[in-house]
């Protein structure tokens, strides 16, 4: 479809997202429909506009984590009728910062085709610059792809701001990356900085639509692993420095991470592993190392804030059965305490299903008083060892067994949190050459 000319004033777009309901608007997705015809799989874009005029437009956005207020004074499209490339330009602004772009993209016929497609836009938000340009064979599958972006600015925060992202430092953006034909697939190559957060990436994808075929290597450092798991929309991480690197592989339904290695404060962690049913996790397995990994961001990395801080080494396996159940068998080493686990791992955050076998062994009870309810522990070798249960919002405690020299602790109880939990219930049988003299040491006197 050819239109020739559009022009408007005033217009008002208003779209919403609110939380747990649909957005206000519907976007057709590929293959184009127009009317009742559906249009082949060989067309970009089913409607060219050779000129287009529009002022006074102004755009709502709103959904749980932004809001955004678009005043376009002016929006342009001009076609130059022996080229055949399409002239944009804009002006106006964006949350009450200046907005301006222009460039060229065309020619007409492969804005149709998607054939032999070039392109040179700029975009400028504030003091932030975004450049793309390049040619591409056919955008359709992206084969004979020469593309750069390259985006620049002295501070991130307007665009921080506009993805709702306000809990990032603000700093120097900037990003540099490049597409090329790599004969099959694609070559890419990107580097990136924000504030003191790097990230590159190199690698092949040769089959880029459908994101397979895929060797990348992957870089990202930074100062706090809270502010980039919300970059990427996790939450729960503690803002502690971090590295993270590792080689990405996908072919067919087998996808593979290998040399995976992560640094958080002062602890190392090694992974590689297999999904061979991707992008199930079924069957799915990995291998984990580390040395002196704080049990805390473990926990955050797992989505769970209530694992005490402790330095252990690790290793262990991960893996997933056929019927999607999370299957963990770890054992954390800190020299004088030792962690073994072994179980089904619910679902993060809440992890409701969880059923694990968890045992502590140690020569020093007095420093398990960060994981206890117990105020008082002796500094005495101990034998820690039960089954936890996540049901609700509560942890079961089954089978418990507390051995401490003569003394022998058996019960069972139910516990809010499994670190310092507010709120406990339990039911215990004790059995001791000494009772008297063995609870002393946990600061209880039968005696008064």
């Amino acid at each position: 479809v050819l239109v020739r000319a559009i022009e408007g004033r005033g217009l008002t777009v208003d779209l919403q997202a609110p939380e747990g309901r649909e957005p206000n608007w519907l976007l057709p997705l590929h293959p184009w429909i127009i009317g009742d015809t559906e249009q082949p799989d060989d067309v970009l874009f089913p409607v060219i506009i050779e000129y287009a005029d529009v002022t006074d437009v102004r755009v709502t956005y709103r959904d749980p984590d932004q809001a955004i207020d678009v005043s376009l004074a002016t929006l342009s499209m001009a076609r130059d009728a022996q080229s055949g490339m399409s002239k944009l330009e804009l002006a106006g602004m964006v949350n009450d910062m200046p907005l301006s772009g222009d460039g060229l993209v065309g020619p007409t016929s492969a804005l149709q085709t998607g054939r032999d497609l070039s392109l040179d836009l700029e975009l400028k938000l504030a003091k932030l610059e975004v450049v793309a340009r390049g040619t591409v064979a056919d955008a359709l599958s992206l084969a004979g792809a020469d593309l750069i972006l390259r985006v620049r600015g002295p501070r991130a925060r307007p665009l921080l701001d506009l993805m709702g992202m306000q809990e990032v430092r603000d700093g120097p953006l900037s990003f540099d990356g490049r597409i090329v034909d790599a004969r099959p697939g694609l070559q890419i190559e990107a580097e990136g900085r924000l504030a003191e957060f790097d990230l590159s990436t190199h690698g092949i994808i040769e089959q880029p639509l459908l994101l397979d075929g895929a060797d990348l290597e992957l870089f990202v450092e930074g100062p706090s692993l809270a502010e980039a798991g919300a970059i990427v929309g996790l939450d729960g991480f503690r803002p502690v420095p971090f590295a993270i690197s590792g080689r990405i592989l996908r072919n067919g339904s087998v996808f593979t991470v290998e040399e995976g290695w992560a640094r958080a404060a002062q602890g190392e962690l090694r992974l590689s592993g297999t999904l061979p049913n991707f992008p199930r996790i079924d069957d799915g397995q990995a291998t984990l190392t580390g040395s002196e990994f704080d049990l805390a961001v473990l926990g955050s990395l797992l989505g769970s804030s209530e694992l005490p801080s402790m330095l252990f080494d690790l290793r262990g396996q991960l893996s997933v059965d056929e019927d999607g159940l999370e299957l963990v068998n770890l054992t954390l080493d800190e020299g004088d305490i030792r962690l073994d686990i072994q179980g089904r791992l619910g679902e993060p955050p809440g992890f409701v299903g969880t059923v694990l076998d968890a045992r502590f062994t140690g020569s020093d009870l007095s420093r398990m008083q960060t994981v206890m309810v117990v105020e008082t522990l002796p500094a005495r070798p101990f034998e820690l060892s039960g089954q936890l249960l996540r049901s609700g919002d509560l942890w079961r405690v089954e089978n418990a067994l507390l051995q401490v020299e003569s003394l022998v602790v058996r019960g069972s109880g139910v516990l809010d949190k499994l670190v310092n939990p507010g709120d406990a219930t339990a039911s215990l049988a004790l059995a001791s050459t000494d009772l008297p003299a063995d609870l002393r040491e946990f600061g209880v006197n039968l005696e008064t």
